[in-house]
């Protein structure tokens, strides 16, 4: 019963956002006619009131305090049986169907390196399309919808409607558009005056007006009415009608699309003050203060934000320092290493025929002669290689002084010679040169007292190794003496 309140259907619901839409789809003959109250009973104020030709209607309402109820007063067009069905009320939240951005990293990040900050692509463009099929008869209207959800666009964002259909006398017909939040402009009203059909129709911003084409209307036409006029967010139920307005020709509705495109805003933050607007930014030569938690907010057209974040780490790099240590040894002999880097590092050598070393107390042991590099090694984490310090160490064949020879019992003003058997080059040396001389050279013994003196053979130790000696007492007798006969 039209506009009688207490034949009618009241809804009421409790404002989560400071936006929503209200939309209802009548079934069958239902034609509603859709009221939004605030206040309460005995003192309502009408916020909205939606009756267009067709069985959808919708109506966006913003300024809504949250928390507070609305009232939904939904009635029919109609005043008798021939009015009457069900319908399906839908009441949308403007941002609850947005998804969160999903970032990564290429987390942990050694420092000095770039971090790579990523964030899927967010949505520029997306289209949806209604191919649902229907006969255009005369004087009757034909409805189609189209829902869009989870984009976070504004309605006026819409930048092309492709539209086909099949008439045979396109004046006749009468297309409208109808936001999600109910306002509806005119695509195309009585156009085409003895022209067939819309053809890959393109109603876009920018192209000769459709009232300028003929049928079948084929390539890029402004509507009657512009898609600016549209207010409100692109998220809810669109409407297409279709009225023919005029007997003796039918057609067929074939399908429509509605393209819309637009950019959100983005703003990366984190620590050191960091902020970005690009959708992956980078921060180069990280250092260790810039590890930590790194917030995206994206703020879509219509006002509504998602926000995700995600945990850099950016790690110290290793230092093996600078090593030090005796580089010359003896076979056998040892030395330690050391580093004034990073403890907990460990040692290696690139000869153990040359020099071992303990892998944990950098103690070297000379094994044969030649030279070796002793490397230390500190383990890189998070991201950051290994860090490496380096030094040779010398092996040395210690010096054979072997084992002398020669005569060991000569007279007062005699001679003999000592010899080795090690290694020549040494030098001769006397314990007592008033008892016996020596050559330091040649090893030649003189003698010039009685007594015993120890002769010394020495090989000058050399790369770390001490002289090496060998010894060999000379007993120097007095010689007899006959005297002089009388």
């Amino acid at each position: 019963n039209m506009g009688v309140p207490a034949n009618d259907v009241w809804y009421s619901f409790v404002a989560s956002e400071t936006e929503h839409i209200v939309e209802i789809e009548g079934q069958g003959a239902f034609n509603a006619v859709l009221q939004v109250f605030s206040g309460s009973c005995g003192g309502l104020t009408q916020l909205s009131c939606n009756n267009i030709q067709g069985l959808i209607e919708s109506t966006w309402l913003s300024g809504l305090t949250i928390g507070q109820t609305y009232y939904i007063r939904i009635f029919s067009e109609g005043n008798n049986s021939s009015f009457q069905g069900s319908f399906m009320l839908t009441v949308r939240e403007k941002c609850v169907s947005l998804s969160n951005p999903i970032l990564s990293s290429n987390s942990p990040v050694c420092e000095g390196n770039t971090i790579n900050l990523t964030n899927n692509d967010p949505l520029t463009s997306f289209s949806v399309s209604n191919s649902v099929t229907g006969a255009i008869n005369d004087n009757t209207w034909l409805t189609r919808s189209l829902v869009v959800s989870g984009t976070g666009f504004n309605a006026n964002q819409l930048s092309t409607a492709v539209f086909n259909s099949i008439h045979t006398y396109t004046a006749d017909l009468d297309i409208y558009l109808t936001s999600p939040s109910g306002v509806t402009i005119e695509l195309s009203t009585d156009n085409g005056v003895g022209s067939d059909n819309y053809t890959n129709t393109t109603f876009s911003t920018t192209g000769p007006s459709i009232t300028t084409g003929t049928g079948p209307f084929t390539g890029t036409f402004t509507p009657e009415q512009p898609f600016s006029n549209f207010t409100g967010p692109a998220d809810g139920l669109w409407v297409l009608r279709i009225f023919d307005d005029a007997g003796g020709d039918v057609g067929t509705f074939q399908n429509i699309t509605l393209n819309f495109s637009g950019s959100p805003v983005l703003l990366w933050t984190g620590p050191n003050s960091f902020s970005s607007s690009a959708n992956d930014p980078t921060i180069s030569s990280a250092t260790t203060a810039a590890s930590g938690n790194y917030n995206l907010t994206v703020t879509y057209p219509n006002g509504c934000a998602t926000t995700a974040s995600t945990t850099v780490t950016v790690t110290a790099s290793p230092n093996a320092g600078t090593l030090s240590g005796t580089q010359a040894i003896c076979v056998n002999g040892t030395s330690t290493f050391t580093s004034n880097g990073d403890a907990g590092g460990s040692w290696t050598s690139s000869n153990t025929a040359v020099a071992t070393v303990n892998s944990s107390s950098g103690v070297i042991t000379g094994v044969g002669a030649g030279t070796a590099t002793i490397t230390y090694t500190v383990t890189g984490t998070g991201g950051c290689a290994n860090a490496t310090a380096t030094r040779t160490v010398t092996v040395t064949t210690p010096p054979n002084a072997g084992t002398l020879s020669g005569t060991q019992a000569i007279c007062v003003s005699g001679t003999t010679t000592f010899t080795s058997n090690g290694n020549t080059g040494g030098t001769w040396t006397t314990s007592n040169g008033a008892i016996a001389t020596v050559n330091s050279s040649t090893g030649l013994v003189t003698g010039v007292a009685a007594g015993t003196a120890t002769i010394t053979y020495t090989v000058t130790g050399t790369g770390g190794c001490a002289n090496a000696t060998a010894t060999r007492t000379v007993t120097v007798t007095t010689p007899p003496n006959a005297g002089t006969l009388s």
